[in-house]
């Protein structure tokens, strides 16, 4: 008597490491992540505890279009996740006024520091708890920035704390885009 055919999922079937279905799609690097410019969304898998080799694999990946399950009787989530730009706007008034903001946004912020015067003024930029930048004294309506750069899965956490180095009657903008 003849064998049944037996169709395997598995091995056989991946291309460059994704299942077949799949090979098509692009995958995203570092280069093409959210950077606050414009709205985006992006898919991901979240597999389930338990989940086979093939799924847990395919954690922490991002594809630009809705990927279909890695087989047949995946139960895995496929999450779909919109960022948009991110503004923040502020001011720091006089000595030591400090400001600390909290937001999630992609793997790249830019700081704006303007002075609006009416004398020289300077900041200082902790972000995270971890790294620190300073202004030079700026003449009022002259601005400087600074871009910040963390890695990790999206949307990334920060964390920015402002100090204001001048006078009491001087005045800085901050402009925090992400």
């Amino acid at each position: 008597m003849p064998e049944a055919f037996h169709q395997h999922i598995g091995d056989d079937q991946l291309v460059h490491g994704l299942p077949k279905h799949m090979s098509a799609r692009k995958r995203l690097s570092a280069n093409d992540a959210p950077t606050g410019e414009r709205p985006r969304t992006l898919w991901r898998y979240v597999p389930k505890p338990g989940a086979c080799e093939k799924c847990r694999a395919m954690q922490g990946l991002w594809f630009k279009e809705k990927p279909g399950p890695v087989h047949p009787n995946c139960k895995c989530e496929i999450r779909q996740e919109t960022f948009g730009p991110v503004t923040i706007v502020g001011t720091l008034q006089g000595f030591e006024d400090t400001a600390t903001e909290k937001f999630n946004a992609g793997q790249k912020i830019t700081v704006e520091i303007k002075n609006l015067g009416p004398f020289f003024a300077g900041a200082r930029i902790c972000v995270d708890q971890m790294e620190w930048r300073a202004t030079r004294l700026l003449p009022p309506g002259e601005e400087t920035a600074f871009d910040f750069f963390k890695f990790g899965d999206l949307p990334v956490p920060w964390e920015v704390f402002l100090i204001c180095h001048c006078g009491d009657n001087a005045t800085l903008q901050y402009i925090i885009r992400g």
